[in-house]
Parts: structure tokens; sequence; C-alpha cells
């Protein structure tokens, strides 16, 4: 091709493009999923296994519960003996006789500041007092950050405090939400 009397090569006038992808993942959630609405922070997915056993008891289960007799869905009980009831066959029983043997039942907490979903073996943080910076979890998450793949320049993403691990101190750098200052891990008592 000639332009002015100066000869160019068709790969010389083709636009150059980059063929890098960020080092934090993409965001399949386009910006709209698993993501706070009012902070932007997303949501944070962790594997129970990053987290202390000792906090597994905490996560509840919810609506995976049946009624041994009839199958369908028991309720908490009001009664101070019994922990559930099922309103279809006017049964109480105790939480142990009815809690799902089902590992991908789905799971719930909500307290100090958590609000904590999940089911499987996989728990999305969608509030807490804390966040770090992640990289984006796969499409599995969409916007998601995946917390067991921390990185400096991630994603803000909800996590978990210090105190939910093994050895006290979690696998990333935890912030204060309000204040967005580093917190660092307790002193280690003696």
């Amino acid at each position: 091709m000639r332009l002015r009397g100066i000869m160019f090569t068709e790969a010389a006038t083709r636009p150059q493009r980059k063929k890098e992808m960020s080092s934090v993942g993409i965001d399949y959630g386009l910006g709209m999923a698993n993501r706070d609405p009012k902070s932007g922070i997303r949501y944070g997915v962790i594997s129970l296994h990053s987290i202390s056993s000792d906090y597994w008891d905490r996560l509840e289960q919810e609506d995976a519960t049946a009624c041994p007799y009839c199958g369908d869905a028991v309720k908490k009980s009001r009664s101070k003996t019994w922990d559930c009831f099922c309103p279809t066959c006017q049964e109480h029983f105790f939480w142990e006789n009815v809690a799902s043997d089902d590992p991908d039942a789905p799971f719930s907490y909500k307290g100090d500041g958590y609000k904590i979903e999940g089911s499987g073996m996989d728990m999305f943080v969608t509030k807490s007092r804390f966040f770090t910076h992640a990289v984006f979890c796969s499409p599995c998450a969409p916007g998601a950050g995946d917390l067991d793949s921390p990185h400096p320049e991630g994603v803000r993403t909800f996590c978990l405090g210090h105190e939910w691990f093994e050895t006290g101190v979690a696998p990333y750098p935890v912030y204060d939400r309000k204040t967005g200052k580093l917190v660092p891990p307790p002193e280690p008592s003696e």
C-alpha cells in the first residue's frame, strides 16, 4: 500500500492489539454479580478446608432437614424440650434425628458482623467487617473474589478475620472495612 510516496506493509497499518490478560483474572460478572451494591466490595469465596474446623459448627444447615416420618421440611420448635417440629405430621424431634446427611446441603451463618452462605465445600462471605484483595473467581462464581488466591492488586473482597484460621493468622492481609487500615494478627499467647 502506498500513502504519500511511502511504502507500508499491511502489518504496519493494522492496529496492534495487546495480548495480555489481567493478573487478577476476568470479571465474569461484568461488575454486576456477587458484589455488595452499596460498597462495591466483592463477595469472597473460600473452601471450608481453608478455615479452622472449630468454625464449621457455626455454619447452620438451611432447609436441608426432613421429617423422618413424612419427609417434609421441619421447622425450629418453640418447645423448650424439642429442637424441631414437623408441621405436616405434628411431630417434635431433636435436631440430630432430622439433620441432613447431604454434603451439598446449603448452610449459613449470621453473627459477629458476618453473613456467610454456602453449600458443599465452598462458602460465600457476603458481609464482613473486613476485606482483602483477591483475584476473581472462575465462571462458577462470576464477579466474586477467590479468598484462596489473594493478590495485592486484586479486587476488594469481603473476607474472614484471623480468628477463623487454624494458625490464628489469615492467609491474606486483612483490612478493616470502615478505616481501610491493615488489621494485624493477634499476638501469640504464651
